[in-house]
């Protein structure tokens, strides 16, 4: 159902302080950037097949704090060099879990999560700081939920992502990871002390035409936005679950071989 690319998106008029926080405290390579005018305008940065995308404008609906999860090269390093920022709010220090990995957890300017996580057999002691990027390819979306159930059935059976891993180490740190495209999803319990979403997802679709039929068949899949061909060259639809949280999904021009025309509505 879906091809490699994976995104979180972060719509927020503070555009140039994030770019910043991202592509020069982060070290997160940026692909592209485009301006249309002071009130639209963009950039993609690269995590191996997948992107966080930042994005100047209106969203469809409106969007509050998120979250991802980024995987360390060298989390010492990172972390050393990351705390002594002032633009970087620690919400979590660095620590070792029992299961299995060292992680942090800080905030952007704006609030959304930033968690970077090395595996325990993977962690080594500080090494020298090259001045490259911090993390490897691993991406995770991070999307806080009320009802942690019905967003996790919705996301499992209607998106068709296969869960990988779930916890419960009590009400403040309950969810589930789910295969998305060339990343994960991760879905976990809101509290008090998370970001309030909702989240913009990106998907690839391998069938863009396929996907929308069957998604719009859903009886939990509210549709914002039908297929549709965008100037820039995709075909795109926007759908969102009970809490809000809108998905869109795309399919590029170039990857769509027979599927040039848009469905027909059937007028008999």
């Amino acid at each position: 159902m879906w091809r490699k690319e994976y995104r979180i998106v972060y719509y927020s008029w503070e555009f140039d302080t994030l770019q910043s926080f991202y592509r020069d405290l982060l070290r997160l390579p940026q692909m592209y950037g485009w301006y249309t005018s002071p009130v639209d305008r963009g950039c993609k940065f690269k995590i191996g097949d997948n992107r966080l995308e930042l994005i100047c404008r209106h969203p469809t609906l409106p969007q509050g704090p998120a979250g991802m999860r980024l995987e360390a090269k060298d989390i010492e390093l990172c972390y050393a060099n990351l705390k002594k920022e002032p633009r970087v709010t620690v919400i979590r220090p660095l620590q070792a879990h029992p299961w299995g990995e060292y992680s942090f957890c800080i905030k952007d300017p704006v609030g959304n999560w930033v968690e970077v996580y090395q595996r325990s057999e993977q962690y080594r002691p500080m090494g020298a700081d090259d001045g490259g990027c911090y993390f490897t390819d691993e991406y995770t979306a991070i999307l806080f939920a009320e009802d942690l159930e019905k967003i996790t059935a919705f996301y499992r059976d209607s998106m068709q992502m296969p869960v990988v891993t779930s916890w419960d180490r009590g009400p403040e740190d309950r969810g589930c990871r789910l295969r998305s495209a060339g990343g994960f999803t991760d879905i976990r319990q809101k509290t008090e002390n998370t970001p309030q979403g909702p989240a913009l997802t990106t998907i690839e679709a391998e069938d863009v035409n396929a996907c929308f039929a069957w998604l719009e068949s859903r009886d939990d899949v509210e549709v914002l936005l039908g297929l549709t061909d965008t100037w820039y060259g995709d075909r795109i639809f926007q759908i969102c679950d009970e809490e809000k949280n809108v998905v869109e999904v795309l399919a590029y021009r170039r990857n769509m071989k027979n599927r040039d025309t848009l469905p027909q509505e059937d007028l008999s």
